[in-house]
């Protein structure tokens, strides 16, 4: 394997010196403004480096961290990287590894189980896998299976507290003629706006519909929920420190 040094001589144009690139738009000889440029690019040169490794290179990262643990883990037939002909390849190769993680699996280490009796089962999902594994059946973005292996998902739950609470009486085929059989409950932890609260088709409950959620699910249960949105860690904060993997 090519070592980082010979690499970085092998593709030189990936290293850009901005300060030489401010220096050859500086118009004196003497590189009288260069220092101003520089302090004034500062921020400019934190934002562009947080962005590639947070937005602009995101999707490649996390698709590389997925194939190297499912590899890690001899749940992908073709663990060489290189040979696939294709980025979707290797996407389509992760999402079908990711799959063979039973749902045994999902549902003993990569969820909890808040509470449950005989009508209601509340979900704290730790992972895409869990998410779209109870989610089943609804529009939630949270549990959509894209290409980005639930991008939303991430969105929702690395600074936020996401809960399901789940009817077992109504059957997935019938959920989504049931507006109450299953309920998304979200709480972000960086914005104001309090907790939300989301229907099978993915449409934000109004304060009628909270007040029939209030009547039909039993106080015991509600306060668990509230409970766990205000006080609770964001799912994935509590995935890693169990040290559960995406």
């Amino acid at each position: 394997m090519a070592k980082k040094r010979d690499l970085k001589l092998q593709n030189q144009s990936y290293t850009i010196d901005v300060i030489e690139v401010l220096s050859e738009n500086d118009p004196t000889r003497t590189n009288k403004y260069l220092p101003f440029m520089i302090k004034q690019t500062k921020d400019w040169v934190d934002w562009i480096h947080n962005e590639l490794n947070n937005e602009t290179f995101k999707e490649m990262f996390e698709v590389v961290k997925d194939f190297d643990d499912l590899s890690e883990r001899n749940l992908l037939e073709n663990k060489d990287i290189y040979s696939y002909e294709s980025n979707q390849d290797i996407i389509e190769a992760v999402k079908f590894a990711k799959e063979k993680i039973t749902r045994s699996e999902v549902k003993n280490k990569e969820t909890e189980v808040i509470y449950e009796d005989d009508r209601w089962v509340v979900i704290f999902p730790l992972t895409t896998r869990s998410s779209n594994m109870y989610g089943k059946a609804t529009k939630w973005c949270v549990s959509s299976e894209d290409h980005n292996y639930g991008k939303y998902f991430k969105q929702y739950a690395e600074n936020g507290v996401l809960i399901f609470l789940i009817d077992k009486n109504v059957k997935d085929k019938d959920c989504r003629t049931n507006l109450f059989s299953k309920m998304a409950f979200h709480n972000d932890k960086n914005k104001t706006e309090g907790i939300t609260i989301w229907n099978v088709q993915d449409k934000q409950f109004n304060i009628n519909d909270t007040l029939k959620i209030h009547k039909m699910v039993k106080s015991k249960i509600m306060d668990i929920i509230t409970e766990r949105l205000e006080k609770g860690d964001p799912n994935m904060k509590v995935a890693k420190g169990k040290g559960v993997r995406e």
